[in-house]
């Protein structure tokens, strides 16, 4: 029901749940605050009164899962029970890419979520540092020529050798200082360990083993992620929530996001095939998909 009520929110500004409540998103445009510039955005709320069934919910159902309408008004009932269960046990859900709910003393309060997908026109954007410009109105200023200073000829020749005759020297000696390292390699002592310093370069067959090694080293670049987020705290919160239910997870940070993969294959076929059976024995993770990633 989370996954139909997040695809709604991008379509619609009005998702009501029967019997729980509706979520109310407003649009926003793009602003500036402490000289950090932000997207456009859909501001999602959360209304306990808006209790009516207006069908749109339960038309999410019968299309997605080819169901009647009273069927899935009874799958919306029994989410709802299970919902409200969880909040009297645990007095906070996480609600998806939406928010949060928590029950207090004072009732239901709802936290929206920092991710916010909801305005398609917006996708792709985030929001980043625009400082202003000071004003710089003031007149520059003068710019001082440096002075020139002119040679007779016999000076300028007087430089030429002199600066020939300083160059050869020192292309001579640094000549003499290669051809010594090349040839005479030594030992430089460092607390007991004996470096051998050298300019000879390395052997075909180092270079060839060193090649083996890098080709022999598993690589598995398709992974499969059942969860994406904007922020690693959400991302490790998600990992705390279903490792029991997973195990082994990680964190792979792709094109701004912070993705959740629970394993990882060498080919894209056995990633696939993985995903076909992992989809049909954990059906909460049914929109996870292979991410083709390697560093």
């Amino acid at each position: 029901m989370i996954l139909y009520i997040e695809d709604l929110l991008h379509k619609h500004d009005f998702v009501t749940i029967p019997g729980f409540g509706g979520f109310v998103a407003t649009k926003e445009s793009a602003y500036e605050k402490n000289d950090v510039l932000y997207p456009p955005k859909k501001s999602i709320g959360f209304n306990p009164n808006l209790l009516y069934n207006d069908g749109l919910l339960a038309h999410k159902y019968v299309v997605a899962e080819k169901i009647t309408f009273d069927e899935a008004n009874i799958k919306i009932a029994e989410s709802v029970k299970q919902i409200n269960d969880l909040l009297d046990n645990f007095k906070h859900l996480s609600f998806g890419i939406i928010g949060t709910f928590h029950k207090t003393e004072r009732g239901l309060v709802f936290e929206p979520s920092e991710e916010n997908p909801f305005m398609s026109s917006s996708f792709g954007l985030t929001s980043f540092y625009f400082p202003k410009l000071e004003n710089t109105a003031e007149q520059p200023a003068k710019i001082q020529k440096p002075k020139t200073v002119e040679f007779t000829p016999a000076e300028n020749a007087e430089v030429e050798n002199k600066f020939s005759r300083h160059s050869s020297r020192f292309v001579g000696v640094v000549a003499a200082i290669i051809l010594l390292f090349m040839f005479f390699p030594t030992n430089v002592d460092d607390r007991g360990i004996s470096y051998q310093a050298s300019f000879v370069p390395p052997t075909v067959n180092a270079v060839t083993e060193q090649l083996t090694e890098e080709q022999e080293a598993p690589c598995t670049p398709y992974h499969i992620i059942v969860g994406s987020f904007y922020t690693q705290t959400k991302a490790n919160q998600f990992i705390s929530e279903i490792k029991e239910d997973i195990g082994d997870l990680q964190i792979i940070y792709s094109e701004n996001r912070f993705r959740i993969s629970c394993t990882s294959f060498t080919t894209e076929e056995e990633g696939n095939a993985f995903l076909d059976s992992f989809v049909v024995n954990h059906p909460r993770y049914a929109d996870a998909w292979v991410l083709t990633y390697n560093p």
